[in-house]
């Protein structure tokens, strides 16, 4: 990352978990930190333009829609309150879960946690959070460097006893007047899984995201592996040319979630009005949560007490979008 210069610390932001605005030095790019709800990065804008996806409205009460018989009160509960955009899953992605003695919610504490402003520029913030039930504590340091590009250092750190396992990433989403319209999609990885209902439906959405073009309505889930390659998944909106290219370290995250939700849920809990399309740099494969993907064998970290692993991702807005007019951001908690 860019080093950069920090303000003095003042009583305004640091310790506080009050919204946060940085601008990027060349004033061309602008991103909404929320340390009070999980540290995301709610929105990013370049050219006046916002990026990242906002949910609906509606899923303020996803829990008095929810069908009968869906029991994941604890994914619910992250539908609910989640603000989108750029969010933290740790140490855990998928369902809940309780591995030993800790119990783990639907995409892990870090993302439904408050943090804690431990540094702020005007292009550059620091925050952190602590999970004290598990012993663990994440950490990002977001820097806007100029020419539409966001930097960020994801830290997750075990200060517990003994050794703790770990699924985390990024909950990286791109939305809205973005991704509506067709779309160019570029990778360098390998598909090496998916969950959608539906092997032939599956099969559709995989051959679509390896062709490189995606239009909805579709919905599902792919899996990439990146093997000997620096991780690179690029988005192309064809009507407007505007290119975000996401790249992040491979040693840390070999794996990416893509997800694709371009009004083609119907039903509960999107009602065909979600337009979202995730990229998601993750430890490991697949999205079942950590207690079953021990128990399958896949590719888990492990934290030894005192260890913390880092890693760097950036997102690069390429190309001024038309004026649209953002829609109404949900409240937050």
């Amino acid at each position: 990352m860019v080093a950069s210069s920090f303000f003095p610390l003042t009583a305004r932001f640091i310790g506080n978990t009050m919204p946060i605005t940085l601008t990027s030095p060349d004033a061309t790019t602008v991103v909404d930190l929320t340390p009070q709800l999980g540290g995301a990065i709610s929105a990013l804008r370049h050219e006046g333009a916002n990026v990242l996806w906002t949910p609906p409205r509606h899923t303020r009460d996803l829990k008095a829609q929810a069908p009968a018989g869906f029991e994941s009160q604890s994914e619910i509960s992250w539908m609910e309150s989640s603000l989108g955009g750029w969010e933290v899953l740790a140490p855990n992605a998928g369902s809940a879960c309780t591995v030993g003695s800790s119990y783990l919610p639907f995409h892990g504490h870090a993302g439904r946690s408050k943090w804690q402003v431990d540094a702020v520029a005007r292009s550059s913030a620091t925050l952190s959070c602590a999970m004290p039930t598990t012993g663990f504590r994440s950490s990002r340091q977001v820097q806007l460097v100029g020419n539409g590009r966001c930097e960020v250092r994801e830290s997750l750190s075990y200060e517990g006893p003994g050794e703790h396992p770990a699924i985390w990433g990024s909950h990286l989403a791109f939305g809205d007047e973005f991704v509506d319209g067709p779309l160019r999609f570029e990778q360098n990885g390998t598909v090496v899984g998916g969950q959608l209902d539906g092997e032939d439906r599956l099969s559709a959405l995989t051959a679509r995201i390896a062709e490189g073009t995606l239009t909805g309505p579709s919905t599902g889930l792919v899996y990439l592996h990146f093997r000997d390659v620096f991780p690179m998944v690029a988005l192309i909106n064809r009507t407007s040319g505007v290119r975000v290219t996401v790249s992040w370290n491979p040693v840390v995250f070999p794996f990416a979630w893509i997800w694709v939700e371009l009004h083609g849920t119907t039903g509960w809990p999107w009602f065909g009005s979600a337009s979202a399309l995730g990229v998601e740099p993750m430890s490991s494969w697949p999205a079942v949560g950590l207690s079953e993907a021990i128990f399958r064998g896949a590719p888990v970290q492990h934290f030894r007490a005192g260890e913390s692993v880092s890693a760097d991702i950036s997102v690069t807005v390429q190309g001024e979008p038309p004026q649209v007019t953002e829609k109404a951001r949900p409240h937050e908690h």
